[in-house]
């Protein structure tokens, strides 16, 4: 039994508004430099990325560089690739880094690759439509409950899809056979239900699993809960949506979730 999010690997994240000619994103040993048009082969550690028309399709292109793809709007240094210290993937989806929240656009989900390391990785830019989370590590992801009506609890409802993995990831930290259990622990009494959803591309969302109920409690007492969800394919993100019978979107629940694997 394994579970996510973990302690072993530091994340953080990087989200774009906007991308111009020659800005960059420092991550580790490792310089991003966006460019409107592609030059000569880049020098040792530097890595160029062509500015597409839709944001979204660049900072999917710096995604795929990180992670070291082969792209025609790429170019790596000679004999390089992948970022040595990370990798990373794209999302639309809001997140959670434990209690730090990244709202929904054009997000980088980063992942430190080498597991229970205090070695600094920089994290850094010149884009001035970006603001960046620098790596740390998260235990759980809290989910803001946006979906509560402030004057009708009745009339409350699910609220936005949050991302817990992003769409590709599976297969590279994670080989996930089946989610057996969901732990959580609540800012209110409320009674509150997840639902959990695949997707291969943040437009066409599958609930995998419905309504599993968390009987409202105080804060800081850890509920578990079971659930019967198939394996994630490796190509699937893993999503969540939160409905409760409570009137206050301020208010949270932090989730880990178990899985076995194949």
């Amino acid at each position: 039994m394994a579970y996510f999010p973990d302690l072993c690997s530091r994340l953080g994240s990087a989200a774009f508004t906007a991308i111009n000619d020659s800005e960059t994103l420092t991550l580790g040993s490792r310089i991003y430099t966006f460019l409107d048009t592609l030059g000569a082969t880049p020098p040792a550690g530097n890595v160029h990325i062509g500015i597409q028309v839709a944001l979204a399709d660049t900072v999917k292109l710096l995604a795929k560089a990180i992670r070291g793809e082969a792209d025609a709007n790429i170019l790596y240094a000679a004999g390089e690739s992948n970022n040595p210290e990370c990798t990373a993937y794209w999302t639309s989806q809001r997140f959670a880094l434990d209690d730090v929240q990244v709202a929904a656009g054009q997000n980088i989900y980063i992942v430190e690759r080498e597991e229970d390391s205090n070695t600094p990785i920089t994290l850094s830019t010149t884009c001035s439509g970006c603001s960046l989370n620098a790596l740390r590590r998260a235990g759980f992801s809290r989910y803001f409950l946006d979906g509560n009506n402030a004057t009708d609890a009745q009339q409350s409802i699910r609220g936005s899809y949050q991302m817990i993995l992003p769409t590709d990831f599976v297969g590279f930290a994670y080989t996930i056979n089946c989610i057996d259990k969901i732990y959580c622990s609540m800012s209110s009494t409320s009674c509150i239900e997840i639902d959990l959803y695949r997707s291969p591309d943040e437009v066409t969302f599958t609930r995998v699993v419905r309504s599993t109920s968390f009987p409202g409690a105080s804060y800081g007492a850890l509920i578990c809960e079971d659930v019967d969800c198939d394996s994630i394919s490796a190509n699937e993100g893993l999503y969540y949506r939160l409905g409760t019978d409570g009137t206050d979107p301020t208010n949270y629940i932090d989730i880990k979730v178990s899985y076995a694997a194949v």
